[in-house]
C-alpha cells in the first residue's frame, strides 16, 4: 500500500505549527512569570546587603551575581514584550498608553519625594 492518495484526491493539509511570535503574542505565555521571578531576584539582591544579613546567608546569592543577571534578563524580556505591544498598536496609541501607564506612578513618587521624604532629611 502506498502513502500517496489515489489519483484525483489531494493529500490532507498539514497544520502548521505556531510561530514563536504567535505563541508569545497572547498573554497566555509564561514570560510574565519569568519576569516576576527575575524581579524577585533583583529585590533579594538589594535586600541582602541593605538588610545587614551576614555573608553566610547572603554570600552565595550576592557573590554569584544572580541579581545582576536577573536585572539584564528582566530588561530583555520587558523590552521584548513592549516591542510586541508596539507592533500591535498604532504609534500614537502605543505612546499614549505608555504615558498613561507610567506617568501617574511617576507623579505620585515625585510628590511623595518632594513633600514627605525630602523634609525628613532636615530632621
Amino acid at each position: 500500500m502506498s502513502a500517496l492518495p489515489p489519483s484525483g484526491e489531494t493529500a490532507p493539509a498539514r497544520a502548521r505549527p505556531p510561530t514563536l511570535r504567535a505563541a508569545l503574542s497572547s498573554s497566555d505565555n509564561a514570560l510574565n512569570t519569568v519576569r516576576l521571578v527575575l524581579a524577585t531576584l533583583v529585590i533579594f539582591g538589594h535586600v541582602f546587603p541593605l538588610g545587614g544579613f551576614d555573608a553566610v546567608v547572603a554570600g552565595p546569592f550576592i557573590y554569584a551575581g544572580w541579581h545582576g543577571a536577573a536585572v539584564e534578563g528582566f530588561f530583555v524580556i520587558s523590552g521584548y514584550l513592549i516591542l510586541a505591544s508596539a507592533h500591535r498598536l498604532a504609534l500614537r496609541a502605543f505612546l499614549w498608553r505608555r504615558f498613561l501607564r507610567i506617568y501617574p506612578g511617576y507623579a505620585v513618587a515625585l510628590i511623595v519625594t518632594a513633600f514627605v521624604t525630602a523634609p525628613l532629611g532636615t530632621i
